[in-house]
């Protein structure tokens, strides 16, 4: 083949339902729906396209044990690239573990039965009829790479690099499985690895994310080698390329298609048409914009008069979930009333809140080495003089981002 192309997207989590609500028309969670119409634009841009295959490496769900509904969401989108002749090829990642019975299939298993679907629940290799290979390693856990015993004396940091050097060795053995021969060859993984971006901030080297997060992080150098020549992750929601320049890079995050919290707010969602030639070199990615739900935060100026908030609100802001910022001083009437008036536009008011107050330099607050995110936020906020249900609602919120980048809370 002269080349190969294959769409690739990660982390759907269509059941997620956050700032969601029920659709009277239809009783369905308007989140899931945005993440089910996502699902469909995927699916008609690669028949459209006529790609050789769809690749997906985890979290399509928020756990292991998805709602019915949820299931046949997928099921539609299954289907439709299913009876298109394009090939899928799925592995799990870690939120298909969440709330799985011990001995309990995964649920990306209800696809087996398709025509052109190949569910990988273990590392593997996909020879497709053109010759395109597709390896998987699903999400590391330490049962999957650990034997009994390996853990004895062990910290869990320690656990962890040692759950992340057996993946590495796993990897190594996909790629002896390769035959450059037959023709281009990519990897679909799910894992953090090292020199990725969370949120807005680089966290460093896969030491530095070590620390940062409770579990296994991949080393950049075990993924960006031959015969790789694109590596597509799942886990990390921000999409990004790590170690190219602009879009050369070998390793990429496709990140999550649909936005869940305001910290999605300013990231560009999208899914990745990647294009494989078969002389060995690294892939071509363009980025393909999916139609994500907005996220509006909207700061709200002194003596404003609530009929005037639509003003202020972007264009085409129909259905976008938005977060209002009161001026200081202002009271519970005013954040009701606004709420209302957008309410009216469309769009949907998920947050009503009060500036924090200034910060205070003065006083510093010593953390000890190694202390969690939540903690080192509990003792913060009590040194700067936060009142207590504005320090509420800051915890809740740094719990989201917790949730959201697997940090250890």
């Amino acid at each position: 083949m002269s080349e190969a192309r294959v769409v690739a997207f990660s982390d759907l989590h269509i059941d997620g339902g956050r700032h969601g609500t029920t659709n009277p028309a239809t009783g369905l969670n308007t989140a899931w729906e945005s993440t089910a119409r996502i699902a469909k634009s995927i699916a008609d841009y690669a028949i459209e396209q006529e790609v050789d295959a769809v690749v997906t490496p985890g979290d399509l769900y928020l756990n292991g044990w998805p709602r019915p509904e949820a299931v046949e969401l997928l099921f539609d989108f299954f289907r439709t690239l299913s009876a298109a002749g394009i090939d899928v090829v799925v592995s799990p990642g870690n939120h298909e573990l969440i709330n799985l019975p011990r001995g309990h299939r995964s649920p990306i298993e209800h696809f087996r039965d398709l025509a052109h679907v190949h569910v990988m629940t273990g590392p593997g290799v996909v020879t497709l009829e053109s010759g395109l290979q597709i390896a998987t390693f699903p999400w590391p856990t330490r049962t999957s790479l650990l034997a009994p015993g390996d853990t004895d004396g062990k910290t869990a940091p320690e656990i962890d690099a040692l759950v992340a050097q057996r993946a590495v060795d796993q990897i190594a053995r996909l790629a002896e499985q390769v035959d450059v021969r037959r023709g281009p060859a990519m990897l679909a993984g799910h894992a953090t690895v090292g020199d990725c971006v969370i949120g807005s901030s680089k966290r460093g080297s896969e030491m530095d994310l070590a620390e940062l997060f409770a579990e296994p992080v991949i080393p950049l150098e075990a993924l960006d080698v031959d015969p790789w020549q694109h590596v597509a992750m799942g886990h990390i929601h921000t999409r990004q390329i790590i170690g190219g320049e602009g879009a050369s890079g070998r390793v990429w995050f496709c990140g999550s298609p649909d936005r869940d919290t305001f910290t999605d707010e300013r990231e560009a969602k999208a899914f990745s048409d990647i294009r494989l030639a078969d002389n060995g070199s690294i892939a071509s990615v363009a980025s393909i914009a999916t139609p994500a739900r907005r996220f509006v935060t909207l700061p709200l100026p002194e003596g404003l008069d609530p009929a005037y908030a639509v003003d202020l609100l972007p264009l085409e802001a129909d259905g976008a979930i938005v977060r209002v910022v009161l001026p200081p001083g202002s009271d519970d009437a005013l954040g009701a009333e606004v709420r209302r008036v957008i309410g009216l536009t469309g769009a949907h008011v998920v947050q009503v809140e009060r500036p924090l107050p200034p910060r205070n330099d003065s006083e510093r607050v010593v953390a000890e080495e190694g202390i969690r995110p939540l903690e080192g936020l509990d003792l913060w906020m009590p040194a700067q003089g936060i009142a207590d249900d504005d320090a509420a609602r800051l915890r809740e919120k740094a719990a989201v981002l917790v949730e959201e980048t697997g940090v250890a809370a």
